[in-house]
């Protein structure tokens, strides 16, 4: 459970600092240049939470 809270609050943190600097008049191409994210990477945190949330809850021990 603690894996999910950190890996939930560094990509709030990560968001937020992002949105401030985008606030504060910085253009996305320089806070992130060349930055391509591909499917996978995309949608990692479908996979990664359920899985982290169903190790931190026992599910898979008999």
């Amino acid at each position: 459970m603690l894996s999910i809270v950190g890996i939930k609050f560094f990509d709030i943190a990560f968001k937020l600092s992002i949105f401030q600097k985008i606030n504060n008049g910085v253009l996305l191409e320089e806070i992130m240049p060349n930055i391509k994210i591909s499917l996978v990477l995309r949608y990692f945190n479908a996979v990664a939470y359920p899985v982290t949330f169903l190790f931190a809850t026992n599910y898979f021990q008999y």
